[in-house]
């Protein structure tokens, strides 16, 4: 995969975020609540349908519908990150109560930590997404041979350089939008709508990248 294919997915994941203002405006709006826990698990859901959606090759947003069934998804959804985050937690775990022991210990953990949560994020992104594809089961997170397999279709390095130029494009819109706060007020709501914006086009853009090697 190529700089140009990369960008390409990016920028159609861009101008499917913001296809529907009124769903991207909803979106927002339940990601602003998830401040009282609950509605973080109908954000992780609408991510979810995004998935599902594109897997079958829907260039729309999904509605704001069924809300017991994509709180149910969302619960999977953010259960897959934190099964695949387990590891590295526990690391970090060992390494802060050895503190008071050996300090070099602690740093040396926690640089492993980082290195393990790392590879288990990249691999977490096509482990929902087969999840997803499988009918939601949770158990295809652990399909490990297969989701391996997806990563090595794309490639480790092109996924990589995928993912940097993707976050690297937002961190850029998100720093301006920030440091033109000192003029007017608009600007911080401008960084909430960019960073829903990259909530969206994230779940869109994974899912492209991937959907051709999905296997059953």
């Amino acid at each position: 995969m190529s700089v140009d294919e990369s960008m390409e997915i990016i920028i159609e994941s861009l101008k499917y975020a913001i296809s529907d203002p009124m769903k991207l405006l909803i979106y927002l709006v339940v990601s602003i609540l998830s401040v009282f826990i609950l509605p973080i698990f109908l954000v992780a859901g609408y991510d979810v349908r995004i998935i599902e959606g594109t897997i079958k090759s829907s260039d729309a947003l999904p509605e704001f519908n069924s809300w017991g069934s994509m709180f149910v998804d969302g619960i999977k959804y953010i259960m897959a990150h934190v099964v695949y985050l387990i590891i590295p937690i526990i690391i970090t775990l060992i390494g802060m109560g050895l503190y008071n022991v050996n300090s070099f210990l602690t740093i040396l953990l926690g640089v492993i930590a980082l290195i393990v949560g790392f590879v288990l994020l990249l691999i977490s992104g096509p482990a929902i997404v087969r999840m997803v594809h499988h009918d939601k089961n949770f158990g295809s997170i652990f399909d490990f041979e297969q989701i391996l397999s997806m990563i090595s279709n794309v490639g480790w390095v092109n996924y990589i350089l995928f993912m940097i130029i993707f976050q690297l494009i937002f961190v850029i819109l998100i720093t301006i939008s920030d440091s033109l706060m000192n003029i007017s007020t608009i600007f911080g709501v401008l960084s909430l709508i960019i960073a829903g914006i990259q909530a969206l086009a994230y779940s869109r853009a994974l899912t492209l990248l991937f959907k051709n090697y999905l296997t059953f």
